[in-house]
């Protein structure tokens, strides 16, 4: 998210929909929220054991907070060689988790 090469942003966005859907709704107490959190560890630890981390700068190999390293990131083109794999994931797993 916003080149801190920190959590990964498709990993990020899936989480933030898993929370919109099966979070703590009007009236809902602790176990809707605790429902939200299991199922976002499962997503974010099927992330972490399919590619071996969350951050950012470690799936892609490179440091976006740098000119030079977001001039790799383009001129490599990471976005179609890794990143698209990144999303396509974070998205299943998010689906997975969502459906009864």
């Amino acid at each position: 998210m916003a080149r801190r090469g920190e959590i990964c942003g498709a990993l990020t966005g899936a989480v933030m929909v898993l929370g919109f859907l099966k979070g703590r709704g009007p009236g809902e107490g602790r176990e809707a929220k605790d429902r939200a959190y299991q199922l976002a560890a499962q997503v974010v630890e099927a992330f972490r054991g399919r590619f071996g981390d969350v951050a950012c700068r470690s799936l892609i190999g490179i440091d976006l907070t740098t000119p030079e390293g977001r001039e790799t990131f383009e001129r490599e083109d990471v976005h179609n060689k890794l990143c698209v794999e990144y999303v396509a994931e974070a998205a299943r797993l998010a689906h997975d988790a969502i459906r009864p």
